[in-house]
């Protein structure tokens, strides 16, 4: 899981909330993805690249797109608050830059290749919960619309998803419904049929996570900085990590491995 104020990821063992391990040095900590080659993909909004690590052992941190001072072009395309990644269909990496409004594309090796969508309407603050849906798809959580943007191979606009305030992460479910954490309103929302219906309702949500079986649901804040276990058929609250035991401040995301 990331602290946006902690500047951290932090590895928790669910079973009994115990920290594993910390990869600190990440300010602004975002979105984590797990790389086709098997590695831990991180972005922070503070730090204008992406980087990598080993996703067993958690070591060897190390960037995957950075802007090399010795040459004259930017090898990030002008990255400069990434928040989200995700892989597409055809293997490339895109990365949203928030403050920019925009989302570039890279190949998998972290090499420039150009932008894949900047000045659509409602592309307004990607954030940290990219996704490709089960179509194909580039589904992109727009903070400062209130809008999820469905994008296709070309970039171009396919739906304009409202009924989520201020989304964060996004995440499709087995059944291929739509997930999304609408931070202003409090809610993790299930999309089915072309409508949003609240699952459960936490303070804040940024990141989630639903465990396997499908019954439990891993919600954090960055605004209560905890990290809570609710049960999705009740909304009983399951189990709560504090700030003081995990270490994590500002709770962005969430990653099950």
């Amino acid at each position: 899981m990331s602290g946006y104020k902690s500047g951290a990821v932090l590895v928790l063992d669910p079973t009994t909330g115990a920290l594993v391990t910390t990869l600190p040095g990440l300010p602004g900590a975002q979105a984590t993805r797990v790389h086709p080659d098997g590695r831990l993909l991180l972005v922070a909004e503070e730090v204008p690249g992406v980087y990598v690590a080993d996703a067993t052992t958690f070591e060897g941190l190390a960037p995957l797109i950075w802007n090399d001072p010795g040459t004259e072009a930017d090898e990030t395309g002008g990255l400069t608050s990434p928040t989200g990644v995700a892989f597409l269909a055809n293997g490339e990496l895109v990365v949203g830059d928030y403050k920019t409004d925009r989302i570039l594309r890279f190949d998998a090796q972290g090499a420039y290749l150009g932008v894949f969508a900047e000045g659509v309407e409602g592309l307004d603050g990607p954030d940290a919960g990219l996704v490709v849906g089960p179509e194909g798809d580039l589904w992109v959580p727009c903070f400062e619309s209130n809008l999820i943007l469905r994008l296709d191979a070309a970039g171009a606009v396919v739906e304009r998803v409202e009924g989520a305030t201020n989304p964060r992460h996004l995440w499709f479910d087995p059944e291929g419904a739509l997930w999304a954490s609408s931070w202003g309103s409090g809610e993790i929302l299930r999309r089915d049929g072309g409508t949003f219906t609240a699952v459960v309702s936490p303070r804040a949500p940024t990141g989630f996570v639903v465990e396997p079986d499908g019954k439990t649901i891993w919600v954090t804040s960055d605004q209560t900085s905890r990290v809570s276990r609710l049960d999705l058929s009740t909304g009983e609250v399951l189990t709560t990590l504090s700030p003081a035991e995990t270490g994590l401040e500002g709770g962005t995301f969430l990653t099950w491995r």
